[in-house]
């Protein structure tokens, strides 16, 4: 693999996803539930809950795991429709011209929508910071942060975009990949979360 190919593919994917207004309404939709789930269960402002704000860990990681829902669904969409989204808008013909290989390209795309998203990430997590100095009664500690971005945020991320691919090369339908891996997410979620302690 190319290293320069893996950048420029990944650069170029990054600004195409922060131009995208699926992304933009994502962002910003995620953002405002996070800050209000902060706000309303978390702060001294409307209902101070103690079982969400004891520890110092708590904060943090509600905030990765809301976050961490928002960002398997929209990632499941981008996943799926990225290739397809190239043939039909010929947004990839700049990086075509350039001697690449199928890795290069599918290793920068995955790199490009990962830093954005952690990026988000990490606004979100400066959010719930912000929230718990400033706003709330649980004991502060950086910690935390820095633990739920790197161990459940980061690999979740990773996962769900590699499983995606997966299940986006076998099937070769995009809308049977998005009811598979919505379902996955669901099953996840409702059924499976309090199954082998959580390791779902």
């Amino acid at each position: 693999m190319n290293l320069h190919n893996i950048s420029v593919i990944s650069r170029y994917e990054t600004r195409l996803l922060r131009r995208s207004w699926l992304f933009r309404i994502f962002a910003v939709l995620s953002l405002l539930t996070i800050v209000g789930c902060h706000l309303m269960l978390q702060s001294n402002m409307f209902f101070y809950q103690w079982e969400v704000t004891g520890l110092s860990s708590s904060i943090p990681f509600m905030n990765v795991y809301i976050f961490n829902i928002a960002q398997s669904i929209i990632a499941i969409f981008l996943a799926g429709n990225f290739l397809k989204r190239d043939k039909k808008l010929d947004t990839a013909e700049v990086i075509y011209v350039h001697p690449m290989s199928n890795a290069d390209y599918i290793v920068g795309k995955t790199w490009g929508i990962i830093r954005v998203f952690v990026s988000l990430n990490i606004i979100a997590l400066v959010i719930a910071l912000l929230v718990h100095v400033f706003a709330s009664e649980s004991p502060f500690a950086l910690y935390p942060y820095f633990f739920y971005l790197f161990t459940l945020a980061i690999p979740s991320l990773i996962f769900i975009l590699g499983i995606s691919f997966v299940v986006m090369s076998f099937v070769r339908n995009q809308a049977v990949t998005f009811v598979i891996m919505l379902g996955f997410v669901g099953v996840t979620l409702f059924y499976l979360s309090e199954s082998v302690h959580g390791a779902f």
